[in-house]
């Protein structure tokens, strides 16, 4: 076993010391202590419960000079002090006094976060360059929450030990919720650094950590665990996000200043929230930029589609977005709107969504599930074109009937054409005579012809009204694709169930038949279904379904 120096024993008196709170129970002011200035604090993946009553994991720095052996206690000893308190159970977040300091600080907020567990990829934005981001690892059904924070120390004071609080309060109809994170500065902003373009830098010693007068810092805090699901099931009323500052200044007492920044957000945006002007198109960025149009909002993803497909992209993506600030949503309604257009001469009606509990269901689906159901209806309104078909049949029967009387009249005037030339046969009009059989046999071989002509006219029109229809029944039928319905709901787009209405129905659309049922799937316990998209033949379609009515957990 390592024995301790002097002066490390000395070290870890007083940071003992240091840990032991003095403040009141009731305030529960936090110590300090000394963390990573590059690295923000990272907790375990574990239920809100479990997160509450277990410090923080703090990444171990390079020990003091101070003896040997140090390597192995002052990470620990940290963790110690950390355990002094924990934040969420204060009754005050802010020290008395610390007004003063409300313009002595510029917090702003320059990118914001909302995770929902319904995403794989999570993103963070670069603390360097807010318009990149990069892909954060998480897991569980949990709720998440990143923030990139830029202070500029605007007061004549040197401070000292400077973090970044957050507090995140969600209030459900069943309660609130908090969350808290924290970190400390991840860079400094270099005015000489890049030849003098200036930069973000990292604080490599710890003669850089103090924040001076007109210095700014950005600060990276990212919670992956704030609320899990289940606390969804409450029905989320709203969101605060609060920003405090904590500091000691030189020779000063411990400062938490706050809240310098609030963010606010409808708790719909967490499960699902329609776009103020859904539809509305916007541009992606990248190498090749893309118009989108945009449909609605889960935690920091937005539903878009490009008239192929639908997708979920960070708000980041979308040119022209500010930084933190998701575009602006309604309140989802209380029932799915009906969808009720006429696609051509197709009238597609889509109607009285329902949901229902997995008791309900026999078996079919699994324990804590749900099912999500709506009447689908489309009929093809063919009487303009029938009535146009039947029309061009009548008027070639018109026309037919017509030649057929010419034919009977140069067949009479034949007839008596040849009577003339009989009875002037041997006489000086003889030659007459025949001159007028001749004209009068040419004009009846004219007739015959057209009314041959007129009589197929009446077939090829019989035969196009037929076959016409057909095929104009095929195109508007087309206009809908039955096969292609898809509920989105954030993690996935979900194809009906088995036995719902879809293709197979739909081929009575061929005969003209009216066709009617009900598409219905399969959901888990906590998604939330977002919109119905299906194909066409012009383009994707995107109905908006996000409603309280279908966006609850059965109360089974």
């Amino acid at each position: 076993m390592k024995r301790l120096s002097t002066s490390a024993v000395a070290v870890i008196l007083t940071s003992l010391s240091s840990c032991s709170s003095t403040e009141s129970a009731d305030s529960r002011t936090p110590v300090e202590v000394a963390r990573s200035a590059d690295t923000p604090i990272e907790r375990a993946e574990e239920s809100p419960s479990e997160l509450d009553r277990r410090p923080a994991e703090v990444a171990e720095v390079t020990p003091l000079e101070t003896g040997a052996g140090e390597a192995e206690w002052l990470p620990r000893l940290r963790r110690v002090c950390e355990e002094v308190g924990d934040p969420k159970d204060w009754t005050k977040r802010q020290t008395d006094g610390w007004e003063p300091w409300k313009d002595k600080l510029a917090l702003t907020v320059v990118d914001a976060r909302l995770h929902s567990p319904a995403f794989k990829t999570w993103g963070l934005a670069s603390v360097d360059d807010p318009a990149k981001w990069a892909p954060v690892r998480h897991a569980g059904p949990f709720f998440g929450l990143g923030l990139t924070i830029e202070v500029e120390n605007t007061s004549t004071s040197v401070l000292q030990s400077d973090d970044i609080y957050v507090w995140a309060t969600l209030e459900t109809n069943a309660g609130q919720h908090t969350c808290f994170a924290d970190a400390k500065a991840a860079r400094s902003w270099d005015p000489f650094a890049k030849k003098g373009a200036g930069g973000w830098v990292t604080e490599k010693s710890y003669s850089e950590w103090p924040f001076r007068p007109k210095e700014k810092k950005r600060y990276v805090v990212y919670q992956p665990s704030c609320f899990s699901s289940v606390e969804m099931e409450g029905g989320p009323k709203s969101l605060k996000v609060e920003v405090y500052s904590r500091f000691r200044p030189l020779g000063g007492e411990l400062v938490i200043a706050g809240p310098l920044a609030v963010i606010e957000q409808a708790g719909d945006t967490l499960r699902a929230a329609p776009l103020a002007e859904p539809g509305a198109k916007v541009t992606l960025g990248g190498k090749k930029p893309v118009e989108v149009r945009q449909w609605a909002v889960s935690g920091d993803q937005v539903l878009v589609d490009d008239g192929k497909k639908a997708s979920w992209v960070p708000y980041s993506s979308i040119v022209g977005m500010t930084p933190g600030k998701l575009p602006t949503t309604v309140t989802a309604p209380d029932a799915a709107p009906e969808f009720n257009e006429t696609l051509g001469t197709s009238a597609l009606i889509i109607k009285d969504w329902q949901l229902a509990g997995w008791r309900t269901q026999g078996g079919a689906v699994a324990l804590g599930h749900k099912v999500v159901s709506a009447n689908v209806a489309i009929a093809i309104d063919s009487s303009a074109f029938q009535k146009t078909m039947d029309q061009a049949v009548a008027d070639a029967q018109t026309a037919a009937t017509t030649a057929a009387g010419q034919v009977a009249i140069k067949q009479a005037e034949v007839d008596g054409a040849k009577a003339v030339a009989a009875s002037s046969a041997g006489t000086e009009s003889e030659t007459a005579a025949k001159d007028t059989l001749s004209a009068a046999e040419d004009a009846l071989a004219e007739a015959v012809k057209a009314q041959k002509a007129a009589d197929g006219a009446v077939a090829a029109a019989s035969k196009a009204l037929a076959s016409g229809l057909a095929g104009y029944l095929k195109a508007q039928a087309a206009q809908v694709d039955c096969g292609s319905f898809l509920l989105d709901v954030g993690r996935a787009q979900l194809k009906p169930r088995k036995g719902s209405f879809g293709s197979a129905e739909c081929k009575a659309l061929l005969a003209g038949t009216p066709v009617a049922g009900v598409v219905s799937f399969d959901l888990e316990r906590w998604d939330t279904p977002v919109a119905l998209v299906w194909k066409g033949s012009a383009g994707l379609k995107v109905h908006l379904v996000a409603s309280k009515a279908i966006g609850d957990v059965p109360a089974e």
